[in-house]
């Protein structure tokens, strides 16, 4: 009985259904849609709602308006492939690929003919100086970036001498001498063969190296440094300091200021206004000391004078001796 009762009630409803269905067509002209109440239970019935108001269990729903969009149905057969499409239009070119290796080179080929012979060059020099001079470029070599990054001419595997062109190493005739530089404030610059940096040199012999500024070979073989010091011994030297004097033969001042060393082998190492005037004496400092004695010394100190020949002061002031071998303080 229930289960007749049921589907009493479906068949009901699908009547009421097809009937409204039947009078919102025939109707369409005087009103668009229809709402009736339709019971919220499955299978539920369906009726007109009264004053525009459903009872309790049933809601409004208004036909003749889309419904919600139902559930996705499953998903069909695959059909059959479709006719081909017409071709479609050339897209754009791509970019350019990266370049290929770059492939082995090729056999050298044939040499060519020999060109003309050039005209006559227009070179002063005979036939013997060019091969002179063929002779010597080997050994000489241009650097456009050599010492201290700048043009540079080197000489490699030879030796590099200079002459005077007077025949022997004394013979003076102001040529043979090397200088580096401008030889800027020269003085008397008559000597031969000399080696000479700096500026205001002077030297009147030969053999001589120059250093510093305003100093003066005079003697044969003299060596030179600091300023306005004078070598007039042969073999001397006056290395430093200024206003010295080296005079005597292979004597030697090696600073200090206003010394001199006369006599032969004697030497002053440094201070003021001293003197070595005897064969190998010496004074090591201090001023205004004096060895007068042959190999007498003065260590320092001022005003003290060596007399005795290899004599000695050690120092102090004002002190004197004159005996063979004696000594002070």
């Amino acid at each position: 009985m229930r289960t007749f009762n049921a589907l009493r009630g479906v068949g009901i409803a699908a009547c009421v259904v097809l009937g409204l269905l039947a009078v919102t067509a025939g109707g369409a002209a005087a009103a668009s849609t229809l709402k009736v109440c339709v019971q919220e239970k499955e299978g539920g019935s369906i009726k007109l709602p009264k004053g525009g108001v459903c009872k309790k269990g049933y809601k409004l729903t208004e036909l003749g308006q889309e419904g919600p969009e139902g559930k996705k149905g499953e998903r069909g057969e695959k059909g059959e492939q479709g006719e081909a499409g017409e071709t479609g239009a050339t897209g754009n070119a791509g970019a350019t690929g990266e370049t290929g290796a770059t492939g082995a080179t090729g056999p050298a080929g044939a040499a060519g003919g020999a060109g003309e012979q050039g005209e006559p060059g227009l070179s002063e020099l005979t036939k013997t100086e060019q091969e002179a001079l063929k002779a010597i470029l080997p050994y000489v070599k241009y650097v456009e970036k050599g010492i201290g990054g700048k043009t540079t001419i080197q000489f490699s595997g030879a030796n590099v001498q200079i002459l005077s062109g007077a025949g022997t190493e004394g013979a003076i005739n102001g040529e043979g001498n090397l200088v580096v530089g401008t030889d800027e404030s020269p003085g008397t610059q008559t000597g031969s063969n000399n080696l000479i940096v700096g500026q205001g040199q002077s030297f009147t012999s030969y053999g001589s190296i120059i250093g510093g500024s305003f100093n003066s070979a005079a003697g044969p073989f003299t060596l030179l440094g600091g300023y306005f010091n004078t070598a007039s011994g042969g073999n001397a030297s006056a290395t430093g300091g200024y206003s010295n004097k080296a005079e005597g033969g292979e004597s030697a001042v090696s600073g200090g200021s206003q010394n001199k060393a006369s006599g032969l082998f004697s030497s002053v190492q440094g201070g003021e206004n001293n003197a070595a005037a005897r064969g190998w004496a010496s004074v090591s400092g201090g001023n205004y000391n004096e060895a007068s004695g042959e190999a007498a010394w003065v260590g320092g100190g001022n005003f003290n004078h060596a007399k005795g020949n290899q004599s000695a002061i050690f120092g102090g002031h004002a002190l004197t001796t004159e005996e063979l071998y004696g000594y002070a303080p």
